[in-house]
């Protein structure tokens, strides 16, 4: 089973679906991001890396 999210309110439908342990099937949730968004929170995070590691 495959699950979709595109935006937060998608998203806290989908979740109680997903965590829901009593299927029996694996459930895969797909979560669509910007792209833009990505590229400034891995930005951010390697910048953290590097000055924790300092």
């Amino acid at each position: 089973r495959v699950l979709t999210a595109r935006n937060s309110e998608e998203l806290q439908q989908q979740l109680p679906l997903f965590m829901n342990r009593e299927g029996e099937q694996p459930v895969l949730l797909e979560v669509f991001t910007s792209m833009e968004e990505n590229r400034k929170v891995i930005q951010s995070y390697y910048e953290q890396l590097k000055h924790h590691n300092k």
